[in-house]
């Protein structure tokens, strides 16, 4: 038997029952490889030459303004789309030069700060704010980066934050969490059959911008009333709370369905009941059970990126829920011993459901 290492083409021949799946699969690693880049450098390398990079945009924007280049809004628009279609050609030609990649990415962000600008000042507010959602999902398509797509979902999200409170729609500040949310179930839900499609490189830069976006128009949630009252920040999030509940309940659902474990009386009952309580406890935090969505996928589809943020942000929603809390220190203090003589009482409930769960499964 030959020692040398094989390639990447003849291990999937050996693992998969025919030449077409073979040549499909070596043909999306590839286009995954050159979607991505083969950089070979050490990442301070990369670091430095993308440092250099934005230093060099930096310094063309502050030559462009300082020789007055741009006069007018006008100006503004056609100097901004020009820098955007430049990024997006460079880009396409050069996808494994890191310092013109991160080049590309800068003059492409600071193309869309111009045009979004000159825009605003032709144009009323909404008027921009609705040119800088189509441009971003434009962009998304049409530039093939990673980070790219990711800021192009956030600058799209934000753009639609502002086209709501511009256009005082009641609670649309909660209808876009929701609705990132709902989004955001179903991409990473139906991941697998959604990445075989033509848009695969499209999908996750995508589905990570709108968990962070949802989670970035939560951060309000969690702020004081008298800052949210100062910054006129609505008051009011039980709608969004039960609506993000209703989805985590959703979504329980069919992993349990999935997993064929509605029959187990007590783990639904745990589960589904367990939400309600959470739900009712946290009418004015609906952070704490979107982080429980996010929680829930990253669970389900495996992905330690995903579990992670959700973490991060369930910690600071809790945080943000015990200082909020109108009540004296003894009181909250109490709460967090009731809490956690709760969930310590839960504990051994869990344990006996998903062990009786384990052993009907080995047995069948």
């Amino acid at each position: 038997m030959s020692a040398s290492t094989m390639t990447i083409r003849e291990v999937i021949e050996k693992v998969t029952p025919g030449k077409a799946l073979a040549d499909a699969a070596t043909q999306a690693l590839a286009q995954e490889r050159l979607e991505a880049g083969d950089h070979t450098s050490p990442w301070f390398v990369r670091a430095l030459v993308a440092v250099s990079a934005w230093i060099a945009s930096i310094m063309f924007l502050v030559f462009v303004y300082g020789a007055r280049v741009i006069s007018s809004s006008m100006g503004s628009i056609v100097l901004g789309a020009m820098l955007i279609a430049f990024a997006v050609f460079l880009r396409r030609a050069q996808k494994n030069n890191l310092f013109l990649a991160q080049l590309a990415l800068a003059l492409s962000l600071a193309g869309q700060a111009l045009l979004i600008v000159g825009i605003g000042e032709k144009m009323h507010t909404a008027g921009a704010a609705l040119a800088a959602i189509g441009m971003s999902m434009a962009l998304i398509v049409l530039y093939p980066d990673k980070t790219h797509r990711f800021l192009s979902t956030l600058i799209a999200i934000n753009a639609a934050v502002i086209f709501v409170y511009d256009q005082h729609i009641p609670y649309g500040l909660q209808v876009l969490v929701v609705g990132l949310a709902g989004a955001a179930g179903h991409v990473w839900h139906y991941e697998s059959s959604l990445a075989a499609g033509r848009m695969a490189p499209v999908l996750r830069p995508v589905a990570y911008g709108l968990i962070a976006g949802m989670f970035l128009l939560l951060i309000p949630s969690g702020l004081p009333p008298d800052l949210r009252m100062h910054i006129r920040i609505s008051q009011t999030w039980f709608p969004a709370t039960i609506a993000l509940a209703i989805l985590l309940l959703l979504l329980e659902y069919r992993l349990l369905s999935f997993h064929k474990a509605l029959r187990e009386m007590r783990l639904s009952l745990v589960v589904f009941g367990g939400t309600l309580v959470l739900a009712m406890a946290s009418l004015k935090a609906p952070g704490i059970i979107a982080a429980l969505f996010v929680l829930v996928i990253g669970f389900h589809r495996g992905n330690r990126i995903i579990t992670g943020i959700a973490f991060a942000f369930l910690a600071i929603f809790l945080s943000a829920y015990y200082y909020n809390l109108d009540i004296t220190l003894l009181n909250k203090s109490y709460t967090l011993l009731a809490v956690g003589t709760t969930l310590l009482a839960i504990r051994p409930l869990l344990f006996s459901a998903f062990q009786n769960s384990d052993k009907e499964a080995a047995h069948e």
